[in-house]
């Protein structure tokens, strides 16, 4: 019979030596690829950002950008009057339309905001004695 011992050391010795995986001495990218690509990107970014500064300067942007206020001769428009931050997650603003203004209290941190009709200069003269 065999003894377990010198059946394993036999079948150890019988099996042939496995390579493993083989794995890739050089990288998948070479060097100077990588250090153009990189350049390239670069570029484009400046480029890019360059364009947006001439563009801002000359004045492009300014019918895309939202102004808080209205125009002068505009009734109609909601204009920002005054802004003030309460705390760190409370803002007051005081929006104005036509003679009408607001008081909005707007909260990040129960994303609520609550909106008040202030009274108007003539009310509070016509009831002051």
């Amino acid at each position: 019979m065999f003894r377990s011992g010198s059946l394993g050391l036999a079948l150890i010795q019988a099996a042939p030596a496995s390579s493993g995986l083989p794995f890739r001495s050089e990288s998948t990218v070479s060097m100077d690829r990588f250090v153009f690509a990189m350049l390239a990107v670069s570029l484009l970014l400046v480029a890019v950002i360059a364009a947006l500064y001439v563009a801002r300067k000359k004045g492009w942007f300014d019918g895309m950008a939202f102004r808080g206020s209205a125009a002068p001769g505009d009734r109609s428009g909601l204009s920002l009057r005054a802004s003030r931050r309460v705390s760190a997650f409370t803002v007051v603003h005081v929006l104005a339309r036509g003679d009408r203004e607001f008081l909005v209290v707007e909260s990040v941190r129960g994303a609520t905001a609550q909106i008040h009709m202030m009274p108007s200069s003539q009310e509070g003269q016509e009831s002051a004695p």
